[in-house]
Parts: structure tokens; C-alpha cells; sequence
């Protein structure tokens, strides 16, 4: 079974199109993401409220999977 934790979602570089994938921690962590294809280095501005939401997203993510284990 695929760990949800580890699933990336991703976007499409405005520059090249190249599919640039990251996770939740990354929005959380960092300040900007480079794009594998052409470098273009992008600012993340994730306003707190949203990284609030982002939180309880990944907490949830978290709660879920250690479900899974325990059901195991």
C-alpha cells in the first residue's frame, strides 16, 4: 500500500511546463522551489492561514496512516 505521506502533488513550471512535484512540507518549509527542467527558481509565499490549513492537512495525513499500521 502507497503511504500517503509520501504521495507529491505537483504543478507545471510556468517557463517550460516541466511537472514540478512537492509535498505539503515543502510548502510548510521552504521559501522557494527550483524547477527540475529549467532551474527557474519560484518564490513560495504561503500565507499563515493557509499553512494553518496545511498543518491539519498533514496531521490528518499523519493520524490516517497510523491507523493503517495499527490495523495491520
Amino acid at each position: 500500500m502507497k503511504n500517503q505521506n509520501n504521495q507529491k502533488s505537483g504543478m507545471n513550471c510556468p517557463r517550460c511546463s516541466f511537472k514540478i512535484k512537492f509535498q505539503i512540507q515543502d510548502l510548510l518549509a521552504k521559501n522557494s522551489i527550483n524547477c527540475p527542467g529549467c532551474l527557474l527558481k519560484m518564490d513560495m509565499n504561503v500565507p499563515n492561514e493557509i499553512k494553518s490549513h496545511l498543518q491539519e492537512i498533514q496531521m490528518a495525513q499523519d493520524m490516517v496512516t497510523k491507523a493503517r499500521n495499527v490495523n495491520m
